[in-house]
């Protein structure tokens, strides 16, 4: 008896709150007079930030910031890294539109990565000259750490890579 006045309950419940339930999951047009701005940059993903490029670059480079938090410029190999392009610029799209950079180490997925000479799949990558990455070089500097390739790279090609937070290394 007990069970059938419970289900009775339910059911008579559930009738007064299925139209709330209906309401918020229904689409609503946006109000007269407002419209939507196609040009709006959607929101970045989770570890990744939407800014301008500074000047025309490959695919897959390293970034550093630019001359404001709007901008990136792409890293010399003594340059703190910030991030990776996927995509290349040319000169035209510089203020067309806003690219995506993923984060180093925020951003939990491999990225493609350009490489400045052969790297073997058991080397670790560090900055090189125009965003590209290298094994760690002889020549006495300070470069970043950015991570490990999951695959051998060709000179000047991408090699997908595991990247992390850029740690500073000093070759004397």
């Amino acid at each position: 008896m007990k069970t059938v006045l419970f289900i009775a309950f339910a059911l008579v419940a559930l009738a007064a709150f299925l139209p709330m339930l209906k309401a918020s999951f229904t689409f609503r047009p946006l109000p007269l007079g407002l419209t939507c701005n196609a040009s709006v940059v959607p929101p970045p993903e989770e570890g990744a930030l939407t800014l301008y490029p500074t000047a025309a670059h490959a695919a897959g480079v390293l970034v550093k910031w630019g001359a404001d938090q709007d901008h990136y410029a792409v890293c010399g190999a003594s340059d703190e890294p910030i991030g990776i392009v996927r995509s290349a610029v040319l000169a035209g799209d510089l203020t067309a539109r806003k690219q995506t950079v993923y984060l180093l180490g925020a951003w939990k997925k491999p990225e493609n990565l350009t490489c400045a000479a052969a790297v073997a799949f058991t080397d670790h990558l560090y900055t090189a000259a125009n965003g590209q990455v290298q094994k760690l070089p002889v020549t006495t500097g300070t470069y970043y750490l950015v991570g490990r390739p999951l695959s051998a790279g060709a000179s000047g090609g991408l090699v997908p890579a595991q990247h992390i937070y850029p740690v500073s290394v000093s070759v004397a």
